[in-house]
């Protein structure tokens, strides 16, 4: 008999085709939520205290009431998801998305700040991090900047930007773009973080430049700190790329991708070999 793929759901195991929102959903109506996309093997959540602790900074900034579950029994919510990755007969790797969001009430203005959460799964093929074979292409887009604010740094469904991004993408056949902070200054790409280097030395923009708060970026460069490497945290210009010898992308289920080719220049890929071998021996093998 055909066994159906579960989602959990306040911690509840249900059907994922059984699962219904109600027209009055804060994160449908207001995109009143957040969510966090981990990486896991079968008995393994990779990065999840950097994952969690984020998620649980950006409600703070939401004012969003935290569970004590989230907090004193977060070992609970791993082992859900374990459960819930063996149920879905997932053996490989898998994305899993762990959404959060306000319960219903209210216009704007909230009734409570009670919480909700769904985690659901996505298999995917590979048993680490695999750098890509081929270069990616990437351009620019400028349409829409990005605000620096306090909550700039978390995952939220406001993904307006990253949506059309993506559509730019995909018309003027890139493989990513680079979207702009208000002051034009690099901030990141669709679903990634971004470093250059340059002279043997390793640069990412700074979060106070509006940029997600990666995971991975923040593994990266603890792991290029712990093996040597020069590395630093800065403001990065559009002409600073076209001055570099690399360019790579890190998100938490992609790892590490390289650059091939921005504009009219063409970059080498050592850094990001050598840094998802580090990667992967550090956090996945």
């Amino acid at each position: 008999m055909f066994e159906k793929n579960l989602i959990v759901y306040n911690g509840n195991f249900i059907p994922e085709i059984n699962f219904r929102i109600s027209a009055g959903n804060r994160a449908f109506l207001y995109n009143d939520s957040l969510f966090e996309t981990f990486f896991c093997l079968p008995q393994k959540v990779i990065f999840f205290d950097d994952h969690f602790n984020r998620l649980i900074s950006g409600m703070k900034i939401l004012e969003m009431n935290i569970p004590e579950k989230f907090i004193s029994r977060k070992e609970q919510i791993k082992e859900e998801i374990i459960s819930l990755l063996k149920h879905n007969k997932i053996n490989t790797s898998a994305r899993v998305r762990f959404k959060v969001f306000r319960k219903e009430g209210g216009l704007y203005t909230p009734e409570n700040n009670d919480i909700e959460y769904i985690i659901s799964t996505e298999k995917l093929k590979e048993k680490e991090f695999v750098l890509n074979e081929y270069g990616l292409t990437i351009g620019d887009f400028s349409k829409i900047l990005k605000q620096k604010t306090s909550f700039s740094s978390f995952k939220s469904q406001d993904s307006m930007i990253y949506i059309l991004a993506g559509k730019f993408a995909k018309k003027n056949s890139f493989d990513d773009c680079i979207i702009y902070n208000t002051e034009n200054n690099v901030c990141e790409t669709i679903s990634s973080n971004i470093f250059i280097v340059k002279e043997n030395k390793i640069f990412t923009p700074t979060i106070s430049e509006g940029i997600i708060d990666g995971v991975m970026r923040k593994n990266v460069i603890q792991t290029a700190k712990d093996a040597g490497f020069d590395i630093e945290e800065t403001i990065i210009k559009s002409e600073d790329l076209i001055k570099s010898d690399e360019v790579f992308l890190t998100n938490s289920i992609s790892g590490i991708k390289w650059v091939i080719a921005y504009q009219e220049k063409r970059y080498y890929n050592n850094k990001s070999k050598k840094f998802i071998q580090l990667i992967n021996e550090k956090f996945i093998r």
